[in-house]
């Protein structure tokens, strides 16, 4: 081959070549692809939940001690928070966009369900340590609510990931106790991840019903992945709990 038209087509594949990878960073820069994070922080959150554990007899250690067992619980709270947007600030949900400036009321709901295996440990008198691990369900229901718009944007979004914890217990007497609650959502992927920590008055007026009442920290992670947009959502929320606990 001819070394002067071997060099010239040598130089057009190259052309060729920029023009392509040109083409493709504007068409992935236009294609409408939104990334952003959203942050809802509440001090003021009580949250409810409810919880049953089935325990077999058969696997006690002793008649004196509850052995190991499945729980089952279901938990609600709801955190709420203004943000405000700067001019030329813009969020954009459900095809819906929201442009500053503007005050954005957001009100995220969170509700989980989950399956956990417990085992009760006894290291000493009057002092007790339950780890667990299981699966759990979130399902978190985002809103936001702008001032000066009609818009009233919504995401919403369900998750199943592993769950695990330890629950430290100080029994003060047979129908007293003191404990705290540590439970943790791993970061295996993006897309949910999470912990919570829980300080309770534990009041159990007969052996199989117990009210835990208390103060409480929880956060939730959680990715909103659509086909035009990534919407990462972080959810910060404290305050007064109770949970109707029963035993089996």
């Amino acid at each position: 081959m001819n070394p002067t038209l071997y060099r010239n087509l040598g130089r057009r594949a190259r052309r060729l070549l920029a023009a392509s990878a040109v083409a493709t960073l504007l068409v992935g820069l236009s294609g409408c692809g939104v990334w952003q994070s959203l942050s809802v922080r509440d001090d003021s959150s009580s949250s409810v939940a409810m919880r049953a554990a089935l325990r077999p007899q058969a696997w006690a250690r002793s008649s004196e001690h509850p052995g190991p067992g499945f729980e089952i619980g279901y938990e609600r709270y709801r955190a709420q928070e203004a943000r405000t947007l700067g001019v030329g600030e813009s969020i954009s949900l459900s095809g819906q966009t929201v442009l500053g400036p503007d005050v954005m009321g957001q009100t995220a709901t969170v509700r989980t369900a989950q399956v956990v295996y417990t085992h009760p440990l006894y290291p000493a008198a009057h002092f007790e340590l339950e780890p667990f691990v299981g699966v759990t369900n979130v399902k978190v229901r985002y809103r936001a609510e702008p001032a000066s718009s009609l818009q009233r944007p919504e995401l919403n979004a369900a998750r199943t990931a592993i769950v695990g914890g330890i629950t430290p217990r100080g029994r003060l007497n047979e129908w007293l106790a003191l404990e705290a609650r540590f439970s943790f959502i791993p970061l295996i992927d993006s897309n949910v991840y999470g912990r919570s920590v829980e300080l309770a008055a534990v009041i159990t007026p007969v052996p199989s019903v117990a009210l835990r009442v208390g103060h409480s920290q929880r956060r939730i992670g959680i990715d909103f992945d659509t086909n035009t947009s990534w919407t990462q959502l972080d959810i910060r929320a404290r305050g007064p709990f109770a949970t109707l606990q029963f035993e089996f």
